[in-house]
């Protein structure tokens, strides 16, 4: 079983050989690197170059900037694996991660292996717990146990079922295919859950492992860590396309409501440090408009007490005025 190995580059001098070194170091050998040069300016290209030269497994692909989504799926097209997994440039793996991935998808033919990550700043990582126990889920077993809380597991504070990451599940290559494409390019922060979580809704089976095999590494001028007037554009074209998933589903729709104010409660707790209360409502409301928007929809639909902290709960009564 052969497994493609794809990594969006994009300015990650600083970062890219460990990560390149953790995954030719793999104890699992049937693998292809590719790595997909996302228009970088600084030496990334070169680097990719350089060790693709000195390593039979690993495939350069280089483009003009067109964002992370545009590049895994660019990696996507020339994947010749049966599994793909996604690595970030500023990431590494640990070295049997490729291996504990493959067997568990070989002994269960599963469509979808999840393992374990360390996460936070290099040299002060943390293990992220999973909610699920360790083991093998069917189609029925997907459904009743993991569809209805993959999404939103609790409030208090907010916790993801299914971590929306890419980069901790191996996943068979006509599902990432299917869903990898219908990820709008120009949305930077949070597709990695419009694919995993359309992923799971599909698939046949999935594995969990909860042993950590992943070191995400948070640094300092993460997109993730960015919140803008920007963000505020993006998040509600995101919240546009998640809206149109499951939507006869009443469980999924509540956990989609959730996540929703989750997400605009981050905004509005960000921009309140550099914005008045007026200046942050009249932003939100001209980006959402409708009343009938995800937003508005979901912010009405949720009880403020079900979410931890007095000020969170304070600015959801208060955004249900507007």
């Amino acid at each position: 079983m052969k497994i493609s190995v794809i990594v969006p580059v994009y300015n990650a001098e600083m970062y890219l050989p460990e990560c390149i070194k953790s995954i030719l170091g793999q104890t699992y050998r049937d693998l292809e690197l590719i790595l997909v040069n996302d228009g970088s300016n600084d030496n990334s290209g070169r680097i990719c170059e350089k060790y693709a030269g000195s390593d039979l497994r690993i495939r350069v692909i280089h483009q003009v900037n067109r964002g992370q989504t545009a590049a895994r799926m660019a990696g996507l097209r020339a994947a010749e694996g049966d599994y793909i997994l996604f690595a970030d440039s500023d990431d590494f793996l640990e070295p049997r991660m490729l291996e504990a991935l493959a067997e568990a998808a070989e002994k269960y033919s599963a469509d979808i292996v999840q393992c374990g990550y360390y996460s936070g700043p290099v040299g002060n990582q943390k293990m992220a717990s999973s909610p699920y126990r360790s083991g093998f889920y069917g189609r029925k077993e997907l459904e009743t146990e993991i569809i209805p809380t993959m999404l939103c597991h609790g409030t208090a504070p907010y916790q993801f079922g299914i971590a929306p990451n890419l980069w901790n599940k191996l996943y068979c290559k006509s599902l990432a295919l299917q869903f990898m494409k219908t990820v709008p390019a120009e949305i930077h922060n949070g597709e990695d859950g419009l694919f995993t979580y359309q992923c799971i809704l599909a698939a046949g089976s999935m594995v969990i492992l909860n042993e950590a095999l992943y070191h995400y590494c948070s640094h300092p001028e993460s997109i993730s860590r960015q919140i803008s007037e920007a963000r505020l554009h993006e998040n509600h074209s995101l919240f546009q396309y998640y809206w149109k998933i499951r939507s006869d589903d009443s469980v999924f729709r509540m956990q989609l409501y959730k996540y929703i104010v989750y997400q605009i409660l981050q905004y509005v707790s960000a921009s309140l440090g550099r914005q008045t209360l007026s200046e942050v409502r009249r932003s939100c409301k001209t980006e959402w408009e409708d009343r009938n928007s995800p937003e508005f929809t979901s912010i009405h639909a949720v009880k403020a007490r079900d979410f931890a902290g007095r000020r969170n709960r304070l600015l959801i009564r208060w955004m249900k005025t507007w």
